[in-house]
């Protein structure tokens, strides 16, 4: 008696081709199954991406142009993971040499000194960098995309708040989506949820001393004590 068994199925790539698969509708049939998240018509992501920043931070560095740095929604990714963007977002001060594909939209955009880091080979914007440029999309693109609370939770996590971001679009007046940053920051800080949630826990403050005589508002005066009267040392009795 033969026992036939299954074959275990074969781990997809974090990147895959369409080149290396069976055949020409395997890609599209990975997407329909969920498995996969097409960048464009010859390249996917895989959806089983390990929940690590340096594991994603590999494969989106595969996906972008040599001296470009992460922005946006990738960022967004290689930060906290979620569904993979469908059009990928990098800042580039020159302009590319190498063949740009066109899942990828180069933005020619400085980047003031600290607002990226290296991490396993990719240059992605800084925490606070991303939360700026998130808050400077479009309405409908935000919306959609991202949301108010991925982006409070976004704050949360890296121990940013919503002061911090104003100051940076304050900085960068001349960046495209100011005045759509700057209101929708002011916006979400109004929210009393909100303000609860990026309110730092602080160790309470000292208590400061009062001047002599005065008793701090609102407190009453205590009821008199009353005082014994000093002690008398006895005299001291000579003999001899």
């Amino acid at each position: 008696m033969t026992i036939h068994t299954a074959s275990p199925p074969i781990p997809l790539p974090d990147v895959i081709h369409a080149d290396e698969l069976p055949g020409p509708t395997a890609l599209a049939w990975l997407q329909r199954q969920g498995k996969a998240v097409l960048v464009d018509a010859a390249t996917a992501v895989s959806t089983l991406v390990p929940d690590s920043v340096p594991r994603r931070a590999e494969v989106a560095a595969r996906l972008l142009p040599r001296r470009c740095t992460a922005c946006g929604l990738l960022a967004l990714w290689v930060w906290e993971g979620g569904t993979f963007p469908a059009r990928l977002e990098a800042l580039c001060a020159q302009q590319s040499k190498t063949p740009v594909p066109h899942s990828v939209r180069l933005l020619q955009r400085r980047l003031a000194p600290g607002e990226s880091m290296d991490i396993a080979g990719l240059e992605v914007t800084t925490p606070l960098r991303t939360a700026v440029d998130l808050a400077c999309l479009p309405d409908d693109v935000f919306d959609e995309r991202v949301g108010a609370g991925h982006f409070v939770t976004f704050l949360v996590h890296h121990g940013l708040s919503m002061h911090d971001c104003l100051v940076r679009v304050e900085q960068n007046c001349r960046a495209v989506g100011y005045g759509t940053g700057r209101r929708r920051l002011e916006a979400l800080e109004a929210r009393p949820e909100v303000r609860l949630l990026l309110t730092p826990l602080r160790s309470a403050p000292a208590r400061r001393r009062e001047p002599a005589g005065k008793r701090p508002a609102g407190c009453r005066p205590g009821p008199a004590r009353r005082r014994s009267p000093p002690s008398v040392p006895s005299p001291v009795r000579r003999t001899g």
